[in-house]
C-alpha cells in the first residue's frame, strides 16, 4: 500500500512544542505523506517555524487563517487535503516513528484504525501497555469512549480516518471543547463504522499540559460536554442496551462536575433532577471502582451540600 496520507496539524501559539511535533512527522517510515500546518492566526513565532520547515520539504502546505478556533482549523485542512487517509495530530504531541504504517495497515480490515496513547507530564512519560493488536465492532468502539481509557477512544488525534469514512463530516465551529467527541457521533450516526482496528500499541505521545483548554473547567465547557453525552445515551439506549450504564456514568460524570463549577444550580435544576433519576443505572459497574461511582452519585443527589464540600475542596468562590 503506498496511498497518501494527509496529517493535519491546528496550531496556534505552540511555537515552544511545534519543531518537536513536526519532526516526529518527518520522520515517519511511510514517506507518502502531505502534511498540512494550519496557523489559526498565532501571534508568537508559529508560522515562521511552519514557513522554514515548507521551504526544506515540498511534502509540506502551510495555510494562515484568522484564528477562528481547533475546528475551524482542522476544517480547512480536512477542505484543502489531498489524500486518501487522513490523521490530525495537535502540535503539543508527537509520533512514533512507526505510527502512520501501523496504523495504515489497521485499514486494511477495518473502517478506522487507532492506537495507544503515551502520556508525557513534566518531561516523564508514561508508557502504553502494549498488546496484540484486535478488532472491535461500533458497540465496542462506543465502550471505549465510555471508559476513557488510554486507548483514547474519545479523541481525535490517536485515529487514522479514510477519506471515504468522513466525507461530508465536518468538526462543529461552534463548540471550543470537546469537539473530538462531537466530531466522532456524528461519524458513528452516519453508520460508516462497522469496524475498529485497535493497534495496541502506544504510537501517540500525549502532553498533559494543565494550562491547557482542554484542563480548563468552566460551566459553558462542561454543559456542552454534557449535552454532546447526553446524545450518546440517547443513541445507545435503544441500539445497545448492554452499555447504556456506563454511557449514563459518562454523562453524569460531566454533570458532577457542572453541579460544582456553575455559578448557579437554578439554572441547571432540570438537568440535575433527571440526572439524580439515572444515577440507580451506575450503582453497580465492574469497570469502575464502586466509590467512584459512589462519588457522581452523591454529588448530583445532594447538589447543595456537595456544592459547599467540593467548591471549598477546589478553592472555589
Amino acid at each position: 500500500m503506498n496511498e497518501l496520507v494527509s496529517i493535519i496539524v491546528p496550531i496556534y501559539n505552540k511555537s515552544l512544542t511545534l519543531q518537536r511535533c513536526i519532526n516526529s512527522i518527518l520522520t515517519q517510515n511511510y514517506k507518502n505523506i502531505e502534511i498540512l500546518l494550519i496557523n489559526d492566526g498565532s501571534t508568537d513565532n508559529s508560522l515562521d517555524i511552519c514557513n522554514k520547515y515548507a521551504a526544506s520539504d515540498d511534502r509540506i502546505i502551510v495555510i494562515n487563517k484568522e484564528n477562528n478556533g481547533v475546528s475551524s482549523a482542522r476544517n480547512i485542512g480536512i477542505s484543502n487535503s489531498t489524500g486518501t487517509y487522513l490523521c490530525f495530530v495537535d502540535p503539543d504531541d508527537y509520533l512514533d516513528t512507526n505510527y502512520i504504517q501501523h496504523l495504515l495497515y489497521g485499514l486494511t480490515d477495518s473502517d478506522l484504525s487507532m492506537c495507544g496513547i503515551n502520556t508525557l507530564k513534566q518531561g516523564e512519560i508514561t508508557y502504553f501497555k502494549e498488546a496484540e493488536d484486535y478488532i472491535i465492532n461500533e458497540e465496542e468502539f462506543l465502550k471505549l469512549i465510555f471508559l476513557e481509557n488510554k486507548l483514547g477512544g474519545n479523541f481525535c488525534w490517536n485515529k487514522l480516518f479514510h477519506r471515504a469514512l468522513i466525507d461530508g463530516i465536518f468538526f462543529d465551529e461552534t463548540v471550543n471543547y470537546g469537539e473530538d467527541l462531537l466530531f466522532l457521533y456524528d461519524l458513528i450516526q452516519s453508520s460508516k463504522i462497522n469496524n475498529v482496528h485497535i493497534c495496541n500499541k502506544g504510537l501517540y505521545f500525549y502532553e498533559i499540559n494543565d494550562n491547557g483548554l482542554s484542563k480548563q473547567k468552566n460551566e459553558s465547557k462542561l454543559y456542552r460536554e454534557a449535552q454532546t453525552s447526553k446524545l450518546y445515551m440517547d443513541y445507545v439506549q435503544s441500539k445497545y442496551p448492554s452499555i447504556y450504564a456506563l454511557s449514563v456514568r459518562r454523562y453524569l460524570r460531566i454533570i458532577s462536575l457542572l453541579v460544582i463549577y456553575c455559578n448557579s444550580p437554578k439554572d441547571y435544576r432540570k438537568d440535575f433532577i433527571e440526572a439524580k433519576k439515572l444515577t440507580k443505572y451506575i450503582k453497580k459497574l465492574p469497570e469502575f471502582p464502586y466509590i467512584s461511582n459512589f462519588a457522581i452519585a452523591f454529588k448530583i443527589k445532594y447538589v447543595l451540600l456537595s456544592r459547599c464540600v467540593f467548591r471549598y475542596k477546589y478553592k472555589l468562590r
